[in-house]
């Protein structure tokens, strides 16, 4: 029995825990957030954990009860029949000044040992000042930044903003976004995915987080990709590896793994998400069910290994598991079995 395991490292999750906190004690969030930041933090255990870790620490630096989270968590609370003990008044004392957030952050820091340095070593790590976004799993959702350029995310990602006068900055937290850049020459565009960096002026481009591989999708434009060189007592800079055109796709960490040539029925396949489908042509089957997977909380696992490589084509609703599984029967001869509602098993017709 084949099964996959996302793994996301204590760093993202503390730095996503971080971004949520601050943007909760910026103001109330649209229903959009509201439904992104339920799903972020019902994903784990972990997520909740992180989240009630920082807002303590947080909470013991003033006595100030801030409503505005005391109802927000709340709601995101009110369908979840095993609330952590304690989680409410963790969250309802977290300091209402901006100025004063950013120094408890930079206290819990010290006291828990996390080195956002490590993790995040341009300074993102969330200020009120700055905005984050998040999508559920299974939904796509689109902004629109202060200078014009375009993001869309994809399932279940997180991204963080934070503009200066000096550059447009964005932290690709989780998951994948693509991006519509505005033009300024002097004002360049750079995305932070873990250790990697891709910049643009003016440009269109989707990047993706793969634990510690980012994949870069270029849409039109080109853009520069950077690993974030590290030198014992030296803060962190941008190591150039290269240059990517319009039609190619790079996968990259310390250096370029791959570049891939893409004709334009290739690339509208790839990114085919961002209209809410996957489109598929000759892919083999646990290909096929690792993306679809990343749309749905169901878990599906190929029991049969002579399955593994049955190649697919077609495309599919993103995260609509059932006409899936239907065409799979249909077409190809596929079984399935339901496991409870959350696991689906398939095996080869008997």
């Amino acid at each position: 029995m084949t099964s996959v395991i996302k793994i996301v490292d204590r760093q993202t999750v503390d730095a996503i825990a971080a971004a949520w906190l601050a943007q909760l004690d910026g103001g109330d969030l649209s229903p959009a957030d509201m439904a992104a930041f339920r799903e972020w933090l019902n994903r784990s255990p972990e997520h909740r954990e992180t989240l009630i870790r920082m807002a303590r620490v947080w909470s013991g630096l003033d006595t100030v009860i801030d409503a505005r989270l005391e109802k927000v968590l709340a709601v995101a609370e009110a369908d979840d029949a095993e609330k952590p003990a304690g989680l409410m008044p963790a969250l309802a004392r977290l300091y209402p000044v901006r100025a004063s957030l950013a120094a408890a952050a930079s206290l819990f820091m010290v006291v828990f040992g996390v080195f956002f340095v490590a993790a995040d070593p341009f300074g993102f790590s969330a200020a009120p000042d700055k905005a984050v976004y998040a999508s559920a799993v299974g939904e796509q959702k689109e902004m629109h930044l202060e200078d014009g350029t375009i993001v869309r995310l994809n399932t279940g990602s997180s991204l963080e903003v934070d503009y200066s006068p000096e550059e447009r900055s964005v932290r690709l937290l989780e998951g994948e976004a693509w991006f519509d850049v505005a033009h300024n020459a002097k004002r360049p565009f750079v995305v932070y995915a873990g250790d990697g960096a891709v910049r643009a002026v003016g440009t269109s481009f989707a990047v993706r987080k793969r634990e510690n591989v980012v994949d870069v999708t270029v849409t039109s434009g080109r853009v520069v990709l950077s690993n974030l060189k590290r030198e014992e007592n030296v803060e962190p800079s941008p190591y150039p590896l290269a240059t990517l055109e319009a039609g190619h796709q790079a996968s990259f960490d310390e250096r370029v793994e791959s570049v891939d040539s893409l004709d334009t029925e290739e690339l509208d396949r790839k990114l085919a998400w961002r209209d809410g489908y996957l489109r598929f042509n000759g892919q083999p089957l646990s290909e096929v069910v690792d993306e679809i997977s990343r749309y749905t909380t169901v878990t599906i696992v190929i029991e049969d290994p002579t399955l593994q490589n049955l190649r697919i084509g077609g495309y599919f609703q993103t995260g609509d598991v059932n006409t899936m599984l239907d065409i799979l029967h249909q077409s190809f001869g596929v079984e399935h079995e339901w496991k409870g509602e959350e696991q689906v098993i398939l095996a080869a017709a008997k």
